[in-house]
């Protein structure tokens, strides 16, 4: 008499449902948690650069729309905007839109890869625990770039908070 494994994991989902494994699940993890820090350094930036009080809970296209309206009024006042900054901006958009093309995919299982279905089947590209490494290490280095630029753009020295 053989004796069949659990039928579902510890948080209740059937074992057929999702077929990738814990670790799998810990990268999502990693790259939900992070994205959520990217958003929030990104919501700083708009509020220490655009002087506004507070960012309304912008999502992250929303914060980069605005933070370029905020370079278009500094520059209009003859007020500069670290290019650097700029840089940082469009490259934590470059991130946050590979992580939700990961957190919003569907896995056939762990090593075909994923997929995302905004416009019908996309081919398959990002496979294995290795591609989820390397969205975080992006959504690592853009957290990491736009912590540089945390500082009141009226503080002459720069300094980081």
């Amino acid at each position: 008499m053989s004796v069949a494994g659990p039928t579902e994991d510890d948080f209740g989902v059937p074992n057929n449902m999702l077929r990738v494994s814990d670790n799998f699940y810990c990268g999502l993890g990693r790259i939900a948690a992070l994205g959520a820090v990217v958003e929030l350094r990104m919501s700083d930036v708009v509020v220490l650069w655009g002087g506004d009080s507070t960012d309304g809970g912008k999502p992250m296209r929303r914060l980069v729309d605005r933070f370029f309206e905020i370079t278009q009024v500094r520059s209009a006042a003859g007020l500069d905007t670290p290019d650097g900054l700029r840089h940082a901006v469009s490259h934590a958009r470059a991130a946050m839109d590979k992580r939700n093309e990961v957190i919003h995919s569907l896995w056939p299982g762990e090593y075909l890869g994923w997929r995302n279905r905004p416009r019908g089947a996309v081919p398959t590209v990002h496979v294995g625990i290795a591609a989820l490494r390397t969205v975080i290490e992006h959504l690592v280095e853009v957290t990491n770039e736009l912590g540089h630029y945390l500082y009141s753009p009226s503080d002459q020295l720069g300094t980081t908070r």
